[in-house]
């Protein structure tokens, strides 16, 4: 993905790409921009983020798994939770108010599946010319394919000769 916004409007309003909107709408995610010329709300997330790591990743971590390191996290985010005042609701910790609104939510939808197939054909270079001004090479047995699709995942690209649809 380019970028997640194709048009700025006035204010916060966007129009986003429609691969962006497609993933929001499988997590069910209301995505926020900023406001142009509004460098102080980007550094509010940033500061955030420093926190998150000052709190939970100082002294920096060493794990032999991710499997390890996702188990470290979260018993130190259920704790910390669990210690402290929940900032609107300070008579109730963190962790009683996600206990109580965890009834509410909703289940996670799995893995979004971010393929993306677009038109393309190959060249007398063996390299495909796909619509979106891209260029990779092929296997020579693919020479003189005039249409093709290729589906591109964060992982892998391949060319099919057939259309799926």
């Amino acid at each position: 993905m380019k970028t997640a916004v194709d048009a700025i409007f006035i204010g916060r309003d966007r129009r986003y790409n429609r691969r962006f909107a497609q993933m929001c709408g499988h997590y069910l995610v209301e995505p926020e921009a900023c406001t142009p010329a509004s460098g102080w709300e980007k550094g509010q997330v940033e500061n955030q983020v420093g926190l998150v790591r000052e709190r939970f990743f100082t002294p920096r971590l060493r794990c032999k798994t991710l499997e390890d390191l996702n188990g470290w996290l979260a018993d130190k985010c259920v704790s910390w939770a669990k210690a402290h005042r929940h900032p609107e609701q300070g008579e109730r910790t963190i962790w009683d108010v996600f206990e109580k609104e965890r009834t509410s939510f909703i289940p996670y939808a799995g893995r979004f599946d971010g393929f993306h197939c677009i038109p393309a054909s190959v060249s007398k270079t063996c390299t495909v010319l796909a619509s979106d001004l891209r260029q990779c090479a092929v296997h020579f047995k693919y020479l003189g394919i005039a249409r093709g699709r290729i589906r591109s995942t964060t992982e892998t690209s391949r060319l099919s000769t057939r259309t799926p649809y």
